[in-house]
């Protein structure tokens, strides 16, 4: 639950009660009162993608507590957002589109004020670059407050569970970023055609980590994410790739396998982190129809796990 705090130091979260306070200084009763109920309708909303990313989850409660009334991370080669949450997430679109030009290697960070419902806000952006790629960091704050070390903390953030050495595709049941990822298994599918190979696509779903977040924070977390990503590499050698979709759902395709094979392999597999020993769920799909039938479109409703 969320209930808005009229203070200026920072915003916290009273433990026992579960309660995370908004840090509302200087809004207007009615914004405000609009705010708070935003962010409650999130959070009593099992459709919404929080209660199925945990790092959305992670993330989205970050935004509340640092008193951001928006958090986005915008990736400039595929024009897509890899997380938008906040009150005036619809309006970062149009924003983004008349200061995007203004950010390159030499100037990183820009601060602009923004009316918005016909209010004054202001509108902090960054770019980062990785691997070649350009991603715009972006908040929304009421006014001008130094926000530098609650930023540098989520620009960390973002670059531990965004970035990483797998393919990362968020919202899956949403089928967003799907294009992207319908490509590279285009050319796996066309490959293990020419070569005769049977084509398998495997998902591993590990257990909810809200428990881990509530316990230890997003650092244990990135533990067990970045683990068991390892752990599958070492499993599939050199018969596949495996494909992040979310913080619990790793997408693996196998060429060369037969269905036993599959079972033995990721059947038995333990994903012990730590002194944990993650509870797992597996389904796998072979791939017939290699023309058609290889996108993540034809065969998620048989591979779900529900």
């Amino acid at each position: 639950m969320v209930r808005s705090h009229y203070i200026e130091e920072k915003t916290r979260k009273d433990n026992s009660t579960g309660i995370v306070y908004l840090q509302t200084a200087g809004l207007t009763p009615e914004v405000n009162d609009r705010v708070v109920e935003y962010y409650n309708r999130k959070l009593d909303n099992p459709a919404d993608i929080i209660y199925h990313d945990d790092m959305q989850k992670i993330a989205f409660y970050k935004t509340i507590e640092y008193g951001f009334l928006d958090l986005f991370l915008f990736n400039v080669e595929s024009d897509q957002f890899l997380f938008n949450q906040g009150y005036f997430h619809q309006e970062v679109r149009p924003l983004l589109k008349n200061y995007l030009h203004r950010l390159n290697e030499n100037n990183r960070t820009e601060t602009y004020p923004v009316y918005l419902e016909e209010r004054l806000y202001e509108i902090e952006l960054r770019l980062i670059l990785h691997n070649s790629k350009k991603y715009i960091f972006g908040i929304i704050v009421h006014e001008a407050i130094n926000q530098t070390e609650s930023v540098n903390s989520l620009v960390k953030f973002f670059s531990r569970y965004y970035f990483s050495d797998f393919h990362h595709y968020t919202g899956l049941c949403e089928y967003n970023g799907m294009p992207a990822l319908n490509k590279i298994l285009k050319a796996t599918a066309e490959k293990a055609q020419r070569n005769a190979q049977r084509l398998h696509y495997i998902l591993i779903q590990i257990e909810p980590l809200k428990k881990y977040i509530k316990v230890a924070g997003d650092y244990l977390v990135n533990e067990i994410i970045k683990n068991t990503q390892e752990m599958i590499t070492d499993i599939l050698q050199e018969n596949g790739q495996c494909f992040t979709l979310n913080s619990r759902q790793y997408l693996i395709t196998m060429t060369n396998m037969d269905d036993a094979l599959i079972k033995e392999k990721f059947g038995h597999a333990h994903f012990r982190i730590k002194n944990l020993l993650l509870i797992y769920q597996m389904n796998y799909y072979e791939v017939t129809d290699f023309e058609n039938g290889y996108t993540i479109e034809t065969v998620w409703p048989s591979i779900k796990i529900k």
